[in-house]
C-alpha cells in the first residue's frame, strides 16, 4: 500500500501497524470514525493499545478514514483480518462457545435525487450529470437503501398494547458475526438497509461445528441450508444482542 513520503509537507503518516490496530478497536467495539478519534484520546486503555505516549501523535477521524479506505481499494482489509482472526485461534481463543449473529441498521444522510436519478441509482449505475462532476458520486450515497424498522408497542391506559409503528430509516445494515464464549466480533458485513438477514448467514458464521444464536430461529429451507452449509445447528437466544 503506497503512503505519502511527507515530501509535499503536512504530518507524516502514522504508523500501519498502529493504524490496523485503530480498526481492530473500531470493530470490536463498533465506533465511527469520529467516535474512534474521542475514544482514542479518551481512554488510556486504547492508547496502551496503540502504543501511544501522551506526546505522540494520534489519529484523527480522516487518518482512520483514509487508512481503512486505502484497504479497501487494495482488496487488504479481508485479508487482514483473516491473518487477525487465525493469530486469535493460534492464541487458544477459538470460536467454540457458540456464535451470535446481529444486525445493526446504521443511518445515512437522505439524498436530493430526481425520480429519473433515483431510478438509475437504484440500478447500480450513476447519472450522465453525475458523470461530468467526479466529485458529486462521491458525495452522494449510492449504495443506501430504505427499510422500514419496527418500534415498540406501547402501552394504552387500559393496559392493551398499541398498534406497532414501522419507521422508514435510509442507510446500510452492518452485520456481525460474534464469539458467544469470549465477546469477540470475529465477521462483519455491511449492505444496504434492506438487505435479508438471513442471506449473511454463510459469509459470518465460521466452518467451525458450534451452536449458533439469534433473535429468531431461522425458518424455510433456503435459511436451513445456509446454517447446514455453515456447519452451525440453529437455536433461538432469549438475550437482546
Amino acid at each position: 500500500m503506497q503512503r505519502s513520503d511527507g515530501g509535499k509537507g503536512g504530518r507524516l503518516p502514522l504508523g500501519a501497524v498502529m493504524m490496523f490496530k485503530t480498526l481492530i478497536l473500531q470493530t470490536l467495539y463498533g465506533l465511527l470514525g469520529a467516535q474512534a478519534e474521542f475514544q482514542i484520546l479518551d481512554r488510556r486503555s486504547f492508547g496502551r493499545f496503540l502504543g501511544l505516549d501522551d506526546d505522540d501523535n494520534t489519529p484523527d477521524e480522516a487518518a482512520i478514514w483514509r487508512f481503512r479506505e486505502a484497504l479497501v481499494r487494495t482488496k487488504t482489509i479481508d485479508a487482514l483480518f483473516t491473518r487477525f482472526d487465525a493469530h486469535l485461534k493460534g492464541l487458544g481463543y477459538l470460536a467454540i462457545g457458540g456464535q451470535i449473529m446481529d444486525a445493526g441498521i446504521i443511518a445515512a444522510p437522505r439524498q436530493r435525487m430526481t425520480d429519473e436519478e433515483g431510478t438509475i441509482v437504484n440500478a447500480c449505475g450513476i447519472p450522465n450529470e453525475w458523470a461530468a462532476k467526479p466529485a458529486k458520486p462521491a458525495q452522494k450515497e449510492r449504495d443506501a437503501r430504505w427499510t422500514l424498522k419496527g418500534g415498540r408497542s406501547k402501552k394504552r391506559p387500559d393496559g392493551k398494547l398499541m398498534a406497532e409503528i414501522a419507521t422508514p430509516i435510509f442507510g446500510y445494515k452492518s452485520h456481525i458475526g460474534i464469539d458467544n464464549a469470549h465477546g469477540l466480533i470475529r465477521t462483519w458485513d455491511v449492505r444496504a438497509a434492506n438487505a435479508c438477514n438471513g442471506a449473511r448467514l454463510s459469509n459470518l458464521f465460521s466452518k467451525t461445528p458450534v451452536r449458533a444464536c439469534g433473535r429468531t430461529r431461522p425458518t424455510g429451507q433456503i435459511s436451513m441450508t445456509r446454517f447446514s452449509r455453515a456447519a452451525c445447528s440453529p437455536a433461538t437466544s432469549t438475550r437482546e444482542t
